[in-house]
């Protein structure tokens, strides 16, 4: 006769699952948050193209009416532009300046990005884990770095 102490039944123990679910939460853990800033990047990059074709817009029409100022400029129609992230606007338009503002919504609601009639970029709003905003340059990844 055969002896059953022998035989041991297939399978995983308790504890080797409880070590894979604390693997697969430790591994969820890190890779969410990066996969959540990589994805608002992506956002983001929409705003600024969007910012940099307004301003080619804005300098074309100066080279046809030697003015900012007027009906059909591109930031008369800046509202056109809006996407779910961004709403674009324009401030200080005058004869010989303007800045172009990219106002995030939603997701992107602490994000503001600018750019003027002498091609200044600037960061005006950031969430506080990303740094701190700054002139001169457009902050599209975490760490305050453009």
């Amino acid at each position: 006769m055969k002896s059953n102490r022998n035989h041991r039944s297939a399978g995983f123990t308790l504890i080797e699952m409880m070590i894979v679910v604390a693997i697969i939460g430790i591994l969820a853990a890190v890779a969410l948050p990066s996969y959540r800033n990589y994805v608002l990047r992506g956002k983001i990059v929409d705003g600024t193209n969007k910012l940099t074709f307004l301003r080619a817009k804005m300098e074309q029409f100066y080279q046809d009416n030697r003015t900012y100022e007027g009906k059909t400029s591109a930031c008369s129609t800046a509202g056109n532009y809006d996407t779910t992230e961004f709403k674009f606007s324009c401030t200080d338009v005058g004869s010989s300046a303007y800045t172009v503002v990219a106002k995030g919504q939603g997701g992107l609601s602490d994000f503001e990005y600018t750019i003027n009639a002498s091609g200044t970029m600037a960061t005006t709003g950031l969430p506080s884990d990303w740094g701190t905003a700054k002139s001169g340059c457009w902050i599209t990844k975490p760490g305050g770095t453009c």
